[in-house]
């Protein structure tokens, strides 16, 4: 009877563990829910919320993600979705264009969704030939992008700063040594574009040597956009604008420095000093000269040394940008003088740069505007 009654226990422990691990797993499983519905735009009824589901238009492709985790499905031809995610959970929804919503849970098994348009991006203006146009009523093969956006990336040459911010224009960069300017550039691969730069044609280097921290924005047209500048941009347009100041707005200095630090990425493996004698004794073998490595009072006998090491150095970049910008009675006005040291990876590779530039602009009246650009590099 006693073996009877530890066997009893011994089975109602077992089954204890086995309902402990079940438990949550259950859990786990109560929390996780499918979740579908409409995600759709405010075309006709715009910022009016959920009450107008139906009144616009279903969205095709917008994604919809749960937060905090990578598990995301697109919306269908008819605007719906499906995904799993925790009861308690966070949907986020998000489409070009559109502004971004998030939408809690909450346990629902439907949710529809209405997305407002994103007014900013769409009133956006971008230069086309000899004008500007809203964003949204640009119906050409037309990018943009705004220097404040460009100069994230930290390069001298503002040619490599466009290099994956922009539909295709293509970039490739000859030489990574500091002031070579030897690159390269093409729109949907037909060729180098043609440059302006505040209206007037340059060549290429002339954009390469610009002070990033100079320009405003740069528009690229890619097709029929391009036809006011004539057999010049069959293969494509690049319009830089730099800055100037904004009208209505009081006079502002600016003072930036940065500094950054940049080394050797990756080391190309090479032989040591026993691995290059057998070479040498080898493709000496049979001449006069295979012993010449065997000479023990020969400077270089056994040397072992990383050449990699021995030309490379942590090289260090200042930049110093400092500008003024201000209008006042119909005559905006930017000056600006910026000073970059940088070396190379390599010893006795650097760059040292000066750039001052000077933009003035008046209003003789509504329809007559006298602009000045002077700028200097050295």
């Amino acid at each position: 009877m006693k073996n009877f009654s530890k066997m009893r226990q011994g089975l109602s422990c077992m089954v204890m563990a086995l309902l402990l691990m079940l438990i949550p797993a259950d859990i786990f499983a109560q929390n996780s829910i499918s979740v579908s519905g409409i995600v759709m735009d405010d075309t006709n009824e715009p910022g009016i919320g959920a009450a107008a589901m139906g009144k616009g238009e279903p969205i095709i492709g917008a994604n919809v993600v749960v937060k905090g985790t990578t598990t995301g499905v697109i919306t269908d031809i008819d605007g719906r979705y499906t995904i799993s995610a925790p009861a308690n959970g966070i949907l986020s929804f998000s489409y070009v264009g559109l502004k971004d919503k998030e939408e809690k849970v909450n346990g629902r098994t439907t949710i529809n969704i209405i997305m407002e348009t994103d007014s900013k991006m769409i009133d956006e203006v971008v230069v086309i030939g000899y004008g500007t146009q809203r964003r949204g009523s640009v119906t050409g093969a037309v990018s943009a992008v705004k220097g404040q956006d460009m100069i994230k990336t930290k390069n001298e040459n503002p040619q490599n700063m466009l290099t994956g911010r922009i539909p295709g224009l293509r970039v490739w960069q000859k030489s990574s040594e500091p002031g070579t300017f030897n690159n390269s550039f093409d729109v949907r691969g037909m060729g180098a574009p043609l440059i302006i730069i505040d209206g007037i044609p340059r060549s290429t280097e002339e954009f390469q040597r610009l002070n990033a921290m100079d320009i405003d924005d740069i528009s690229v047209l890619k097709d029929a956009s391009a036809a006011i500048y004539g057999s010049r941009s069959a293969a494509g347009v690049i319009i830089i604008s730099t800055k100037r100041g904004k009208e209505g707005a009081p006079a502002r200095i600016s003072v930036k420095y940065n500094h950054s630090m940049k080394k050797l990425g990756h080391k190309i493996d090479q032989a040591n000093a026993f691995e290059r004698y057998l070479k040498e004794r080898a493709g000496n073998a049979g001449t006069s000269l295979w012993k010449t490595s065997n000479d023990s009072l020969h400077p270089n006998f056994m040397a072992d040394n990383d050449y990699q090491d021995l030309i490379t150095r942590m090289a260090h970049s200042n930049q110093v940008d400092i500008n003024i910008s201000g209008a006042k009675n119909k005559m905006s006005y930017y000056t600006s003088i910026g000073y970059l040291n940088e070396q190379g990876i390599v010893l006795n590779s650097y760059l040292n740069r000066v750039t001052s530039r000077t933009n003035v602009d008046f209003a003789v009246s509504d329809r007559f505007k006298l602009m000045s650009r002077f700028n200097v590099a050295y």
